[in-house]
């Protein structure tokens, strides 16, 4: 056998194996950079359908002074087009997965915005069943769009998802901060008018199918099974009636306040759509600050100290003494609410079996549940009693709820700790 000779072997053979890492090394980098920016591609169209799904989401609320007074509603009518927008928000959330499985997330996601785009346009019809059903309509639209997207966005930036995810809520409440003055300036002041805003808005929100990105292809996951490991169901109860009470106050708040601030004269139309948008300003704030500075291990100590601040935000909303009180109670509610949804998913992630932790999804159908029922009960009863504040009194019932929810969520994942230690202890013997 012919033999390699030894200086060959010890001058050419390394340089072609040292060639080899190189292109090898070339080709990994030029793979990691192509996918790089195709996930900032995919997050930075994400960001913007976000904006547009924030305004979505919270536009009702300004505009129910308008739709009271051009369609005479009573204030428990008005409280059934919250009940239309979360409750089939609810349907759309749950219905999501199985979409994603049949189609793809960007069919989902277009499907959403098509949805949503239909149903504004279709608000200004002169019927009061015709407008609820097509807040229903954006309401399902809404609810296919926001976990599909988060979804496709936690597939394409799988190595910082919560990054990701920081960033998308940022959006979010970008577009919830910017609808409240826009809509004021455009319908209850006159510059365009209902009808005509709300066409606008829906062909801006139809022409945001052409920004779905591709999210990949996703590898195909066996069915779920159908039985919960008993620590995860408690988890799962827990952390689902946190977020059941946490959207429908975020919502009660958010959606009656600018009719709320009207009626207690402390301040003018205009003043309270500034009011809306404080609220928001004060989440995205708070949302920000949690990303700096919250530590690992702090979440429940923070969840209890927002949850207690919120409860105070809330008493001083409910006094109404004078503009200033009013905008600083509210900036505290929106600093108070801030990190108890993303909080407390992270709590039931990180207490949740693996196998459990696709189940994840049925938290945004529990928080469009929960955004539908709660509006619709401050309406209820503020028609019966003929008094918004004694309405949003249910508020504080809505946050006692919700703590006494978390009290359970606390002990449950403190018991599934325990659990998991007992297990790697048993492992390791």
């Amino acid at each position: 056998m012919n033999r390699v000779p030894e200086r060959f072997q010890r001058c050419c053979l390394p340089k072609w194996k040292a060639k080899g890492r190189c292109d090898q090394q070339r080709a990994m980098d030029e793979q990691n950079l192509n996918e790089s920016s195709f996930s900032g591609t995919a997050l930075a169209a994400s960001l913007a359908l976000f904006v547009l799904l924030g305004a979505a989401t919270t536009m009702l609320g300004p505009l129910l002074p308008t739709l009271e007074a051009q369609f005479h509603l009573t204030d428990r009518q008005a409280g059934l087009l919250f009940v239309a927008q979360f409750g089939a928000g609810f349907l759309g959330a749950a219905a999501s997965g199985a979409l994603i499985r049949l189609t793809s997330i960007r069919s989902s996601v277009r499907l959403g915005y098509v949805l949503i785009a239909l149903g504004v346009a279709l608000v200004p019809h002169p019927s009061a069943w015709s407008l609820t059903a097509a807040i229903a309509l954006y309401g399902l639209g809404i609810g296919f769009v926001t976990p599909s997207v988060s979804v496709g966005i936690c597939q394409v930036c799988a190595a910082d998802q919560a990054r990701a995810l920081n960033l998308l809520n940022f959006a979010w409440a970008v577009g919830a901060i910017a609808a409240p003055g826009a809509i004021f300036r455009l319908v209850q002041a006159g510059l365009l008018g209902l009808s005509s805003t709300m066409l606008a808005a829906s062909i801006l929100l139809a022409a945001a199918v052409l920004l779905v990105p591709s999210y990949g292809e996703a590898a195909p996951e066996p069915a779920p099974s159908g039985e919960f490991a008993a620590r995860d169901l408690r988890l799962i109860l827990c952390a689902g009636v946190v977020i059941f009470a946490y959207v429908g106050l975020e919502n009660g708040v958010a959606g009656w306040l600018p009719s709320l601030a009207g009626r207690l004269g402390a301040i003018s139309a205009g003043r309270a759509a500034l009011l809306q948008a404080a609220f928001w300003a004060a989440l995205l704030v708070g949302r920000l600050l949690a990303g700096l500075w919250l530590r690992p291990g702090h979440e429940h100590h923070l969840l209890l100290a927002d949850m207690l601040l919120a409860v105070a935000a809330t008493v001083a909303i409910l006094a109404g003494r004078g503009e200033a009180v009013l905008f600083a109670a509210v900036a505290l509610c929106g600093l108070a609410f801030a990190t108890i949804f993303p909080t407390t998913i992270a709590v039931l992630s990180a207490g949740l079996s693996p196998a459990s932790r696709r189940r994840l999804g049925w938290m945004y159908a529990a928080g469009g549940l929960g955004g539908a029922v709660l509006p619709y009960c401050i309406g209820a009863l503020s028609a019966r009693t003929h008094s918004l504040l004694r309405g949003m009194s249910l508020l504080l019932a809505g946050e006692a709820v919700m703590l006494l929810a978390f009290i359970a969520l606390r002990g449950a994942a403190r018991s599934a700790r325990v659990s998991d230690s007992v297990e790697e202890t048993v492992a390791a013997r």
